[in-house]
């Protein structure tokens, strides 16, 4: 039987978040807003994750700017900083405002479990 997974995006209380709908259960969450820092070459995110979810793979996207990161689950918490460094080639900075976030979520044997598309605010902290 193939299992289709129902994937959905939901806010409440600042946190946005994606249920597996076969088990109505939060896979993982990511923590709005995001802090930015003062040089504004680094923007941090955390959130929570599931009992069966040992890592995620986050990307940030904000404008034409990418990263993704592979991040730890550890006791149901998860937080990750994006660091992109400026130069006069590539002049960068997070900007306060909406950023994209991708959270794929796997279990303790690199399984991929599920994954979703959301957005959060980033603002400098």
């Amino acid at each position: 039987m193939v299992l289709a997974l129902a994937v959905a995006a939901f806010a409440t209380g600042g946190m946005q978040g994606v249920a597996n709908a076969e088990q109505g259960q939060r896979v993982a969450t990511v923590h709005s807003p995001g802090e930015i820092n003062g040089s504004r070459e680094v923007a941090y995110l955390a959130g929570t994750c599931a009992d069966r979810v040992s890592s995620l793979e986050v990307v940030l996207r904000q404008g034409s700017n990418a990263l993704t990161r592979p991040t730890a689950c550890n006791n149901g918490h998860w937080q990750q900083g994006f660091y992109q460094r400026s130069t006069e080639d590539h002049p960068f900075a997070w900007q306060d405002g909406q950023a994209s976030v991708i959270l794929r979520a796997y279990d303790n044997g690199d399984n991929f479990i599920d994954g979703y598309e959301t957005t959060v605010q980033l603002q400098a902290g």
